[in-house]
């Protein structure tokens, strides 16, 4: 039962975050069954930037439950940034903080373009309501493979019942790549799964692409449709974000096990033709 305010979660968030230079403000809207949440947050800090008793004290006033921080810590060493999040889905909200390893893992795999997977972001998230419910993430990327192999792991991630939206999400992964040409950096493709749920999914950054989310929007409206989404709803928030660049997408099956398809952009971008 909710006992506090969600705008209340979200702010307390902000202020502790206030005083820290930031790396990077994304956002992203996810759509699943008549589901369509658009309050979700990430806001990136390099780690070398905050000291231990500044990240301490973030997790104590988020209430980052103690088997998220013990292991947490034993990892944060090894990441490059730190990543803190937020989601509201009308009915509760979410903490999260994810770890990034993407210095380490380039360092590695460069010399010899290695296509081993490597673990990309491990991710924590609780229930900013009570700490008990919490869910550890990991995010595995599988660097230098091709566009076809990419295609063919995503194939097999979905059911063959969701044929239509895994169609859908194609097309537009093939858009993003035809704006990508950059052959001597790897795509920077990921698989989440998480321990206890039905986690099964995948995330392509398409930064590079330089595409706005106006320039998705006929791909997006069709997953909109898919999912059963109220189109005036969506309407009036894509009409705020049409000029942002486009991040990255995400979609599979979320812990609850239900298809779902996420889109992120970056929020200080606006991209003008």
């Amino acid at each position: 039962m909710i006992t506090d305010d969600p705008t209340r979660k979200a702010n307390l968030l902000f202020s502790l975050l206030n005083e820290l230079p930031l790396e990077g403000y994304e956002a992203s809207f996810k759509i699943m069954l008549h589901t369509f949440h658009n309050i979700r947050f990430l806001i990136g800090v390099k780690t070398k930037n905050m000291s231990k008793n500044c990240f301490d004290n973030i997790c104590s006033e988020l209430k980052m439950p103690d088997t998220c921080y013990r292991q947490c810590i034993e990892k944060i060493s090894d990441s490059n940034i730190v990543l803190f999040g937020f989601e509201e889905d009308g009915n509760h909200c979410v903490y999260k903080i994810y770890l990034e390893f993407n210095k380490k893992n380039r360092a590695m795999m460069h010399p010899k373009k290695s296509e081993d997977p490597v673990l990309q972001y491990l991710g924590f998230k609780w229930d900013a309501f009570d700490n008990r419910k919490f869910l550890v993430t990991t995010y595995i990327w599988f660097p230098f493979i091709s566009s076809a192999i990419m295609r063919d792991r995503i194939d097999r991630l979905y059911n063959k019942s969701d044929q239509i939206q895994l169609l859908l999400i194609k097309d537009l992964i093939q858009l993003g790549l035809s704006q990508t040409r950059d052959a001597f950096e790897p795509y920077i493709y990921l698989e989440a799964s998480d321990m206890k749920s039905k986690r099964k999914s995948f995330d392509l950054n398409l930064y590079k692409a330089g595409l706005t989310m106006g320039q998705i929007e006929p791909y997006i409206s069709k997953s909109m449709n898919f999912f059963e989404i109220d189109t005036r709803k969506w309407n009036i928030f894509f009409w705020k974000i049409r000029n942002k660049l486009l991040g990255h997408i995400s979609g599979g099956y979320s812990s609850s096990g239900d298809s779902f398809l996420s889109v992120y952009y970056d929020v200080f971008s606006d991209q003008i033709a």
